[in-house]
């Protein structure tokens, strides 16, 4: 079947690679084109700020990141960003001061540049275990640590396709090349972190195989859409994604 073609464009500033992931899942049945800009973790400011200048550069743009960053401090949003982020939603500063994550992101009444969507309870995980029917009550408080581990027990049980199994049994493979390698010149400091470097690579891309089968095999657009009325991250993403 033909691939649709896309109208508008959003771009997507994301925490991390599942969050990219799920985003790239959902846009499959999307009208609009999808960018992503990747920030790995670092921190909710700096996933505001990275949408901040995109937005400065006349894009619509989404910022997608853990509820988990509010409780640490090095990781929260900073009150000069927060300042920004009031002036550019239109609201006053103290309507978005000390009000949780997964809260803040329902304070853009207005629908402005940058759009907020939390991951909660928590993390992405705790995100995709409510989705696929765990009640929030069982998830409420938990680690993050915590929440990948249960999260991480539904990928164990992922039935995957002969193509997943090729795609992965390559990845192990040059994995294991490359751990050869690092084990014939064990002291070539410069080999080694070039090839560990590699390998958390292939790692990565080994495990958006089995992240991606999960997805396709346990959400579909008829679960995002009956989910929209109770979580409000999935509403946020598919009105940005003109679904």
């Amino acid at each position: 079947m033909a691939k649709k073609k896309k109208h508008d464009s959003i771009v997507v500033v994301h925490e991390g690679y599942r969050e990219g992931y799920f985003v790239d899942y959902i846009s499959q049945f999307s009208p609009v084109h999808v960018n992503y800009s990747p920030c790995y973790g670092i921190s909710a400011s700096h996933v505001l700020e990275t949408a901040f200048k995109k937005s400065d550069n006349g894009l619509r743009v989404i910022a997608f990141f853990d509820e988990d960053f509010e409780r640490i401090v090095q990781r929260k949003i900073t009150d000069e960003n927060l300042a920004i982020l009031a002036e550019r939603w239109g609201q006053p500063l103290n309507v978005l001061s000390g009000t949780r994550y997964r809260e803040l992101q329902t304070c853009n009444i207005k629908n402005a540049n940058p759009i907020l969507a939390i991951s909660y309870p928590g993390a992405i995980e705790g995100l995709l275990l409510s989705i696929v029917g765990v009640p929030e009550a069982q998830l409420r408080g938990n680690s993050t640590a915590t929440l990948k581990e249960k999260f991480n027990r539904l990928l164990e049980n992922v039935t995957l396709t002969a193509e997943d199994k090729c795609l992965i049994d390559g990845y192990d493979k040059r994995i294991s090349m490359m751990t050869e390698l690092q084990q014939r010149e064990p002291e070539n400091k410069e080999q080694t972190r070039y090839l560990n470097s590699q390998k958390q690579i292939l790692g990565n891309k080994k495990s958006a195989v089995i992240f991606k089968r999960f997805l396709a095999l346990n959400i579909s657009l008829e679960v995002l859409q009956s989910k929209r009325a109770t979580i409000k991250t999935i509403d946020i993403l598919l009105n940005a994604l003109g679904l």
